[in-house]
């Protein structure tokens, strides 16, 4: 009998990645998400479950009807330079919602394991130009959006210990994948070069601070790497997802544009990306967070496969077709 497996937040950049990986290695997949799922029946790799881990009922509904063994809990209140939920909303879901969670899995899935989605930014930056965070550093999370992940990584790992359920919390860096939804300054770039093809108006990329350095990891391998966690005999508690490689997003934006045949780029600082400070046009402060992968690549011999200019490469492409379509501008 297949294993059963629950994936909330499913059809964001890395849950529709997760749900083909767990499907190909046998598993009977379920996928919870906010909205209605009308528009993604083509070729889903999961059964499809409407759930709003704001809601009491409604995440009890979700794990009585997938009656899962692993639980991998993705959905989150996201904070972007495009996105910038209030602080209020950052908490209820990222930390009531994971609590809501937890609680009832341990009334409705005793026994399973609960996969908890968190970000590396609960590190703060780096604090040297190669330095790369451990999993034993202290948390200084920087912002609304990093704090509370910080508060869901404590709560969740306080509730667990009470409820008797099983949880890993998975640090995950920046990832880059394909997803209508993608709002990270990748996606950004990829979105403005592949809508000024079609239109066949180029124009000045609007950016934030390309001096940051990110270290970016191919939503396939991230895939791959919660599977293993999700699989891992007596793992620790918790673990970085992430390449252990810092680049610039300079180098980012110049290889997108170069990619889509744009020619020499003229890049200004717009709205992409880390805003400016207000102090002085065009100064930025040190910006770079990048993880040690050694915990995870020691416990299951993962380590990422797809090199970071084939993840640019398919990201530009699926933007360009969507511009193509005309579809650039949807969300699901």
């Amino acid at each position: 009998m297949s294993r059963r497996a629950l994936i909330t937040g499913v059809t964001g950049v890395l849950g529709r990645e997760l749900a083909g990986c767990l499907r190909r290695r046998g598993y009977a997949v379920y996928g919870a998400a906010r909205r209605p799922l009308e528009g993604w029946q083509d070729g889903l790799d999961w059964l499809p479950i409407e759930c709003d881990v704001t809601d009491d009922a409604s995440v009890l509904r979700a794990i009585r009807l997938s009656r899962p063994e692993l639980i991998f809990h993705l959905a989150a209140a996201q904070a972007s330079a495009t996105r910038s939920p209030s602080v209020d909303r950052l908490f209820a879901v990222n930390v009531g919602g994971t609590l809501r969670l937890l609680t009832a899995a341990a009334e409705a899935a005793p026994g399973a394991r609960v996969i908890v989605a968190s970000t590396g930014a609960v590190y703060g930056p780096n604090t040297g130009p190669r330095h790369r965070w451990r999993e034993d550093a202290p948390l200084r999370p920087p912002s609304p959006y990093a704090a509370s992940k910080a508060a869901m990584e404590l709560a969740a790992r306080g509730a667990a210990a009470g409820l008797g359920v099983e949880v890993v919390v998975a640090r995950l860096f920046n990832l880059i994948g394909v997803s209508p939804g993608a709002d990270s300054a990748p996606a950004g770039f990829a979105r403005q070069i592949a809508a000024m093809a079609a239109a066949g108006r180029p124009r000045p990329l609007r950016t934030g601070n390309l001096d940051a350095v990110r270290d970016y990891l191919d939503s396939r391998d991230a895939a791959r790497a919660l599977t293993l966690l999700g699989e891992l005999p007596d793992p620790d508690p918790v673990y970085n997802v992430c390449s252990g490689r810092g680049v610039r997003l300079r180098w980012v934006a110049r290889q997108l544009w170069r990619l889509g045949g744009a020619g020499a780029p003229f890049l200004a600082e717009g709205d992409i990306g880390t805003a400016k400070l207000p102090g002085g046009a065009g100064s930025h402060p040190p910006d770079r967070l990048v993880g040690d992968p050694g915990r995870i690549r020691a416990a299951t011999g993962w380590a990422p496969e797809v090199p970071l200019t084939r993840s640019l490469e398919r990201l530009l492409a699926y933007w360009q077709t969507r511009a193509t379509a005309g579809r650039e501008e949807e969300r699901p």
